[in-house]
């Protein structure tokens, strides 16, 4: 029996639109590895008319993330999902949103569509917690192809990202930009362990950075197809993905998630094995994140070491079991060897577990690599031209 010639990369595309909007059916051969979500599909995207800009937020003391502009898109999915709208629970503490608001809020209309993905995470009990991840969509008049970029921990930095965005523009490349990481990526979330008996609380805390992880993968296949739909010639043109700081430990499973969709990587100042960057990270206080402590005593390297290993056995969406299955992509990695954010050692790590990775180690600490990045954009968009080029022959 003769092969069946493979379809054209825009019809695969738009295929794949039709069965996620129209069947609503995760998409990956793995679905049934990754975390659940309420109804039939990962969840709903929700395009935002009129809109002007966007802010971000932090929730502090006990407010919750409710706001105006989401409540269409809530009660969509709840309707979509099958669910009772009362019983989504909406983020707290530490978590970061964003607002979008609308042209008559602003000085002028925006040249970007913004959209926002949520979804409904089932818990015990019948409630539902509420994942959102916003976007704007930007092109020029004949794009390119399509970058994808995910921000750091609270969307930041963004007049680096405002820059990047602009660049790329110039380039001509059509930008999907993450305005700040899933809702839920900073939210609040104390995590203590007892060194003797930490089974069941290690594996809790990988399954809720799997939730985490899971989410910013499923926001972007959404909006992925949410480009496709507009009818525009990127279909058929290559993409990109660039992922920074936090999201940049996502990135691997991004990638994987949306298995052939990029034809390149970036990832800036990450690394993998989370749980080593929530105890070490010089940012613990700022983020108020997930916080561990040890009940306890606390552990000698040799019980850490152990930690570390039963973590990495359940956390199966970790840039460590992550990376190795983006082989097929080529990735450059940008990160310093000073960096204290996300701790040097973590990306050495990330580095090993890569396949053959393009790596850029500059002598600085995590914010001075981000305040030098804009001097290696140039570079950095001629390594993804390169790589680009690289993948049509």
């Amino acid at each position: 029996m003769g092969l069946v010639p493979e379809a054209p990369t825009g019809v695969r595309r738009v295929i794949r639109f039709f069965i996620l909007i129209v069947f609503a059916l995760p998409l990956t051969a793995a679905a049934q590895d990754w975390p659940a979500r309420a109804g039939e599909s990962i969840g709903y995207l929700h395009e935002y008319e009129g809109a002007g800009g966007w802010v971000g937020r932090t929730i502090v003391g006990r407010a919750t993330g409710e706001i105006w502009s989401d409540a269409e898109a809530v009660a969509a999915l709840a309707e979509r999902a099958g669910i009772d709208v009362s019983s989504v629970m909406y983020e707290h503490r530490s978590a970061h949103i964003a607002g979008v608001f609308g042209v008559e809020d602003s000085d002028a209309p925006s040249a970007f569509r913004y959209a926002v993905f949520v979804s409904a995470e089932p818990r015990p009990g019948g409630s539902h917690r509420l994942h959102r991840t916003w976007f704007r969509f930007g092109s020029p008049e004949d794009g390119r192809g399509l970058a994808v970029i995910m921000p750091g921990m609270l969307g930041t930095p963004h007049p680096i990202i405002d820059r990047l965005e602009q660049t790329l523009q110039r380039e001509g490349w059509a930008t999907l930009r993450m305005l700040v990481p899933p809702s839920r990526t900073t939210e609040h979330l104390p995590v203590a362990i007892d060194v003797d008996d930490a089974g069941e609380t290690i594996r809790q805390l990988a399954a809720e950075l799997a939730q985490r992880t899971a989410e910013c993968a499923y926001a972007v296949e959404a909006v992925l197809g949410w480009v496709d739909s507009m009818g525009l010639p990127l279909v058929d043109k290559p993409r990109v993905i660039i992922g920074m700081s936090g999201t940049g430990m996502m990135l691997p499973a991004v990638v994987a998630r949306n298995e052939g969709e990029f034809a390149a990587g970036v990832i800036i100042g990450s690394g993998a094995n989370a749980f080593k960057i929530l105890r070490e990270t010089s940012y613990a206080d700022m983020l108020d994140a997930v916080r561990v402590t040890w009940s306890t005593r606390r552990p000698t390297a040799e019980a850490l070491a152990e930690l570390d290993e039963l973590y990495l056995s359940h956390a199966k969406l970790d840039a460590y079991a992550m990376a190795p299955l983006v082989a097929g992509t080529p990735v450059l990695l940008l990160d310093g060897s000073k960096d204290r954010a996300v701790p040097a050692a973590t990306g050495d790590l990330l580095a090993s577990r890569l396949s053959e990775p393009t790596r850029w180690s500059k002598p600085v600490g995590h914010e001075l690599l981000f305040a030098g990045l804009a001097l290696w954009i140039p570079d950095m968009l001629d390594w993804l031209d390169e790589r680009v080029a690289e993948s049509a022959e």
